[in-house]
């Protein structure tokens, strides 16, 4: 059973490690799996400090559990409100292609600061 525990403990360490790695070096974006890579780790760093009675690392490890779980929640509820106003836009101009045909429209009639004549 220790030797479980130390395996968890390790594997938790490796992906908190590894998914602050790849997002520190542009890898990985500050996003879902990112967040779900925290809680993972967290997760396992829980139990792992739990079994030692670490109460230290078990407090730290919650909050950021806690903090992962509700970024991706977060997130979720962002992307489900982004979808929802993308898709409800008008045809001629969708919510992400308006702000660029402007830039565009003004760069093809020879207006440098971006209005339109």
């Amino acid at each position: 059973m220790n030797v479980m525990i130390e395996i968890i403990g390790w594997i938790g360490t490796t992906i908190v490690l590894a998914a602050y790695f790849a997002l520190s070096l542009g890898w990985m974006q500050p996003g879902i799996g990112f967040q779900l890579a925290n809680v993972a780790g967290s997760c396992a760093l829980l139990i792992n400090g739990a079994h030692h009675g670490a109460m230290p690392s078990v407090a730290v490890n919650g909050a950021w559990l806690a903090i992962s779980t509700f970024a991706i929640f977060r997130l979720i509820r962002i992307r489900s409100r982004t979808a929802l106003s993308y898709h409800s836009a008008p045809k001629r101009y969708t919510v992400r292609q308006f702000p660029f045909d402007l830039r565009r429209r003004a760069r093809r009639r020879g207006t440098t600061d971006g209005t339109l004549r």
